[in-house]
């Protein structure tokens, strides 16, 4: 008998068993935490599941885990680590960090009331994909629909350009009053 061959087959099977199922346990836990919208608890599950899922090089457990992850950062109004996130797994995952997942990322923030994070996120989307305005266009129109009322999310959308400032009611330009027919 080849011993090449058996080492082989014990190798493969020592590595599904470390990747199997600890490892879907560990995804279908954390986004158990997550949708019970207990983001802290699904973030401590991620992070205690990755370096396992790393070290036995299982993609697909990384990039589920780190979803979740990304999602719990974004709930939590954490946007500049979800972003931090994104950039790091542009490389190893391009097919899967895309402007859909962008904009998918900014819509879970702004329903969870982290309209703040949700334009970031967007923002940053918008700047990586520029030519992909459209995959944004309604996650933009749902985060300025809940910001009414909200002065920070307004003053962010206002800064960042995504809305325009009303005139000011006593603004010179304001008080003029347009040429009718009937008023000529």
């Amino acid at each position: 008998m080849n011993v090449r061959p058996a080492l082989l087959f014990a190798a493969l099977l020592s590595i599904g068993a470390c990747s199997g199922p600890d490892a879907a346990e560990a995804v279908e836990s954390a986004q158990a935490a997550l949708d019970e919208g207990e983001t802290t608890r699904a973030l401590e599950l991620t992070a205690a599941a990755l370096p396992a899922v790393r070290e036995v090089q299982d993609g697909l457990m990384i990039w589920r885990l780190e979803t979740i992850a990304m999602q719990a950062l974004a709930e939590e109004g954490r946007a500049e680590e979800a972003i931090a996130t994104l950039g790091r797994l542009a490389e190893p995952f391009p097919n899967r960090v895309t402007a859909p997942f962008y904009a998918r990322l900014a819509n879970r923030a702004a329903k969870g009331g982290e309209l703040i994070a949700a334009i970031e996120i967007a923002d940053a989307g918008l700047k990586r994909f520029p030519d992909r305005k459209t995959d944004f266009e309604g996650v933009i129109a749902d985060i300025k629909r809940r910001a009414v009322g909200d002065n920070p999310a307004m003053e962010r959308l206002y800064a960042m350009g995504y809305m325009s400032k009303p005139a000011e009611a006593d603004s010179p330009d304001s008080a003029q009053v347009p040429l009718t027919n009937e008023s000529r």
